[in-house]
């Protein structure tokens, strides 16, 4: 299922980032460290989907997939919420993690709502969330 792919790679993307920070900043016993594992096994998991060739979906792998990108969504939307009401941070850290959040959001709802193009048939689903 390769539609899990743009999700799986903006999630180890910007969680692959994030944890050579926590490492050098907070430590990986921290919330953050918490967090960013969680976040890369998400983002491994989708990978592991996207790039498995005829792979089967049965109903545990569509609901991961679907918890994945709804979690995503959710994650970001909280998260940027804080970063606006915390007037501590620069502009240039708000305008990063927008856009870290809305490549993310993004992906995400396509996954979750646009139809598939998959083995050059075209499914009349619309996406996962049905």
């Amino acid at each position: 299922m390769r539609r899990v792919l743009p999700l799986a790679a903006v999630t180890l993307f910007i969680w692959g980032v994030r944890l050579r920070n926590v490492i050098e900043d907070e430590g990986i016993g921290s919330f953050g460290g918490v967090v960013t594992i969680a976040f890369l096994v998400i983002g491994l998991g989708l990978l592991t989907v996207g790039l498995t060739p005829k792979l089967r979906m049965n109903l545990p792998m569509m609901t991961f997939i679907r918890a994945s990108a709804v979690f995503t969504v959710g994650w970001w939307v909280v998260r940027m919420i804080g970063i606006l009401v915390d007037r501590s941070h620069s502009v240039g850290f708000i305008v990063v993690h927008a856009v870290l959040a809305g490549a993310s959001i993004g992906a995400a709802v396509w996954l979750l709502v646009f139809r598939s193009q998959e083995s050059g048939q075209v499914q009349l689903t619309k996406g996962l969330l049905r």
